[in-house]
């Protein structure tokens, strides 16, 4: 555990709550801000948004100490995290009902994504307003390719989405109700990915819900596969379709876009807190879809998730190879496949290595064998500094603890290193093993290699 994001409502509540347990998290967060890596996203500031007191500024001071400027964002094609406190985010923030970026787009001779995805969004809604939109528009519709609306148009309809729809509840409610009835009559519910491809075979039988998000994604426009757009429409399917519904006295399309993002821009990191059950399901499900491992707790189970990563950040350098070596020695073999014609065997983990490392892969050596441990995520994402910087000084000081020199991570000139991909990794031989501390060229991902040493 290295990466967290909390929900929003965990900081609003951690900032109100009075509870010793809550008190004591907050304490240990400061105390231990050098092993992990707290971050926020533009999510957050538009739940703040709708906050008409004075309190949310307090809350952005609060924010900040547990975040410091750790901001992440989408830059295609992958989440990125840039330095900007909360409360000079907020201050610059433009409302989800802004329409001011509509003037420096041209609809009448559309360039972009972005002059499609508005027009065919118009369209649907447009469609669905007066009850002309097909149950199976996905498949039958026929995208607008060409200009047909000028931008004075387009204004008119997205003020009346922002009027009539965007944060009132009773509408969405209703666009719901009547969605189920279309598309999931039954109104069963999902606990996994493959319970939502069996509910959608249902009502379509030669298709499956990546294939019925691909066509929305074609009747918008837009052509990346992996985007965030993606995952929101994915999101809001589970809950418009009633397959894992949130409560109907709290939900609009507001909210459901706002948490929908939350849980995109969380699966950058190792760990998603959130006490609303219903996102968590949502979220879960599409974790799985697209092979994600960012674990989701409860505040309760983070309590307890958090005591665990201090208590593995502070193991010596000893207990973290025996762990290392005997999962190596004694795991269960997930897959064996060959690449660049290295046989590779992926082992399965019961340890998270050196408090960082999720995933072991066995490769023939000169030596032998060699373990090479690394950690999995299922997005194309970048990689931060700070972590490079955690994981470097954590294996630099328990093998320093034994008396090997000291490596710590230079931020002066290993970050241009880093930028160029041409970092300089980190050696430690042992009396039984050398190991090497690496960035594999080209990915977001740093790896650790283990050799045995020949007698």
């Amino acid at each position: 555990m290295t990466t967290i994001y909390f929900d929003k409502q965990i900081f609003s509540y951690l900032f109100k709550s009075k509870e010793d347990k809550h008190r004591n998290l907050l304490q240990k967060i400061i105390e231990n801000k050098k092993d992990f890596i707290f971050l926020y996203s533009d999510a957050h500031l538009h739940d703040l948004y709708q906050d008409s007191t004075t309190l949310k500024y307090e809350e952005l001071k609060f924010m900040k100490e547990i975040v410091d400027s750790n901001h992440l964002v989408y830059i295609y094609p992958c989440i990125q995290a840039d330095y900007q406190e909360p409360l000079v985010g907020f201050t610059s923030l433009k409302p989800l009902e802004d329409t001011t970026w509509v003037e420096d787009l041209d609809f009448e001779n559309p360039q972009g994504e972005l002059e499609s995805l508005v027009l065919n969004a118009i369209d649907i809604w447009v469609q669905d307003s007066y009850e002309s939109l097909s149950p199976l528009w996905f498949f039958e519709r026929i995208p607008i390719k060409t200009g047909s609306s000028n931008r004075k148009e387009v204004l008119h309809w997205i003020k009346d989405v922002n009027n009539n729809y965007f944060g009132r509840r009773d509408v969405y409610k209703s666009f719901r109700n009547n969605s189920i009835k279309v598309y999931n009559p039954y109104r069963k519910r999902a606990n996994k990915f493959e319970d939502v491809d069996n509910i959608i075979k249902e009502y379509f039988p030669k298709s499956s819900f990546d294939e019925i998000t691909n066509a929305t994604l074609h009747q918008l426009g837009i052509s990346a596969q992996y985007h965030p757009i993606k995952y929101i429409i994915e999101y809001n399917y589970l809950d418009s379709w009633g397959i894992c519904p949130e409560k109907g006295k709290t939900v609009a399309t507001r909210n459901m876009l706002i948490d929908s993002f939350h849980g995109f821009m969380a699966s950058y990191c190792d760990i998603l807190v959130c006490n609303d059950s219903n996102m968590r399901k949502k979220n879960q499900i599409l974790y799985e879809r697209y092979n994600i491992d960012t674990q989701i707790y409860t505040l309760d189970e983070f309590i307890d998730k958090f005591d665990e990563a201090i208590a593995n950040n502070k193991k010596t350098a000893k207990e973290y190879i025996d762990e290392t070596i005997d999962d190596h020695t004694n795991g269960k073999t997930v897959k064996v496949e060959t690449y660049n014609n290295t046989t590779c065997t992926h082992i399965q983990t019961s340890h998270s290595y050196f408090g960082y490392f999720n995933q072991m892969v066995d490769i023939p050596s000169e030596n032998g064998w060699a373990i090479i441990l690394s950690k999995r995520n299922g997005l194309n994402q970048s990689l931060l500094f700070k972590e490079i910087e955690i994981i470097v000084n954590r294996i630099s000081k328990v093998f320093y603890e034994i008396g090997y020199e000291y490596q710590p991570f230079c931020i002066e000139t290993e970050s241009e290193q880093l930028k160029e991909d041409k970092w300089i990794s980190r050696c430690w031989e042992t009396p039984n093993f050398i190991m090497r501390l690496d960035k594999i060229q080209g990915q977001a991902s740093l790896c650790l290699i283990i050799y045995p040493l020949t007698n």
